[in-house]
């Protein structure tokens, strides 16, 4: 296959040994919008404009660049055809296609009521790789054999996992799967695909095997996934899958584009390691607040340092924002933020572990997300007794009762979030009631026993289903 390369940005740098690693030999040229690279080379190949792309013989435009779907655009504008340009992700997929690496359960084996593969996004500590790892805790207890299906995964988290008996399937052509892949995910009984990204898995996995699909994004993600996705049909709305929405609000986001599709909500539930509620001690010197998850404009540490600005007593609390921040743009503004607010502290990213081990300390979980379907770290607050509060943008929101057992205050309204942060630091003794209420809310709603029922009934009526169409046809 003869290839141009479309991008030299940090998108291609970030990935050009991958592909170097699957594609060197076939590239003919490189081709960007900065005119200043046009005229050089780059390994002895040459780097030319859009236009004069058109006029070298090829197979193929791999787009590697962050702006991928503009990109896409202007190509079908000039005149490509549509069969002949390639992102990324699928070009990489189909040179690598049949390759994985297994990394063995310890104590794993083939026997239980049925066998499950959950396929997944990378396994790294995200909220949506927690859900699925959960899910596969809870569903291994109850007897099935379970997998984990992922394209890339972190070293330390898949230690964690194989450690727990749990295998991990590394295959980097995921979301797609080609002939190769199927031959060994036909042996499992139901295909659990998690998150609205493994889309071509779903498509690809649906007609030879029970599919449960679970829905956890943000109307953004799904937007931009079905703008890539040019070649999924729409009008199919995936009716060979039984598809789950983690909340309330996935399910509206998806449904906004395949109408009343799901029907069904599926929580997860995770380990309870909150030793029934850690206590707040209202006579410590200072209020720890903590926010946390990946530095990102979607869970909103801007409007978190914002708030803190605003405080008048912030020399009674200390501000921890807990979360991988990179060299971008959003994670340089959400660092020299807090470099001007002495009170705010960057811890970084922390493993499970490491945060379990620092919620003793934190007195107040804030979630200020512009969206978020069902976080974990509220979950986990919950789980822990701490007060939480959250915006009105969560699924979180619909467990708590203002001022009995957490709080919620406006998406991306600084002031409110500042005014409900000053009333905490000026009501510390009543932290403790609240707490114990969000405790109760956790073994209400979000235990792994509670989670593990839902889960088992949500499979064997999948299977179910799945049974009954094919006897249909």
């Amino acid at each position: 296959m003869k290839i141009i390369v479309f991008g030299l940005g940090q998108y291609y740098k970030n990935r050009k040994e991958k592909l170097l690693s699957c594609a060197q030999g076939s590239i003919v040229a490189y081709t960007d919008n900065n005119k200043l690279l046009w005229g050089g080379t780059l390994d002895g190949i040459p780097i030319i404009s859009p236009e004069d792309a058109l006029k070298i013989e090829c197979d193929a435009f791999v787009i590697m660049s962050s702006y991928a779907e503009e990109i896409y655009d202007q190509l079908t504008k000039m005149g490509v055809e549509k069969s002949r340009i390639l992102y990324w992700e699928f070009f990489y997929a189909k040179m690598v296609s049949g390759t994985k690496r297994i990394l063995q359960g310890e104590g794993s084996n083939d026997k239980g009521k049925s066998s499950i593969l959950i396929v997944t996004t990378d396994l790294n500590y995200n909220g949506g790789s927690l859900a699925a790892l959960y899910a596969a805790l809870v569903i291994k207890k109850r007897g099935y054999h379970v997998a984990l299906a992922v394209p890339e995964c972190d070293d330390r988290l898949a230690a964690e996992v194989t450690q727990k008996g749990i295998s991990i399937y590394v295959c980097p052509s995921l979301p797609y799967v080609f002939e190769r892949e199927k031959e060994w995910i036909k042996k499992f009984d139901v295909i659990f695909v998690n998150v609205f990204q493994m889309i071509q898995s779903v498509l690809a996995l649906s007609e030879m095997k029970p599919v449960l699909w679970w829905i956890h994004e943000p109307i953004e993600m799904i937007e931009r996934m079905r703008a890539r996705f040019w070649n999924c049909v729409p009008e199919k709305e995936f009716h060979d899958a039984a598809i789950y929405a983690v909340s309330r609000i996935p399910k509206k986001n998806f449904n906004t584009f395949y109408p009343n599709r799901i029907e069904k909500i599926l929580h997860y539930g995770i380990p309870d390691m909150g030793q029934g509620g850690l206590t707040h001690d209202k006579n410590k010197e200072k209020v720890v607040f903590a926010i946390i998850g990946g530095v990102c404009e979607g869970k909103a540490q801007d409007i978190f340092c914002k708030a803190v600005k605003k405080l008048e007593n912030k020399e009674k609390a200390e501000f921890w924002i807990i979360g991988q921040y990179g060299k971008g743009k959003y994670s340089e503004a959400i660092c020299r933020m807090a470099r001007q607010e002495k009170s705010i502290k960057m811890c970084g990213l922390m493993t499970r572990e490491e945060i379990y081990h620092a919620f003793p300390e934190i007195d107040v979980v804030v979630c200020a997300s512009r969206e978020d379907s069902l976080p974990i770290v509220m979950t986990e607050g919950m789980m822990f007794g701490k007060v939480c509060i959250t915006t009105d943008a969560t699924g979180t929101a619909d467990y708590i009762e203002e001022g009995e057992n957490g709080f919620i205050v406006p998406a991306e309204d600084v002031d409110a979030l500042a005014e409900r942060m000053e009333w905490i630091l000026a009501h510390r003794d009543k932290l403790a009631e609240i707490g114990k209420k969000a405790r109760k809310t956790y073994e209400d709603h979000f235990t792994m026993e509670i989670f593990g029922e839902n889960l088992e009934r949500a499979l064997l009526e999948t299977k179910r289903e799945w049974d009954l169409r094919k006897e249909r046809v």
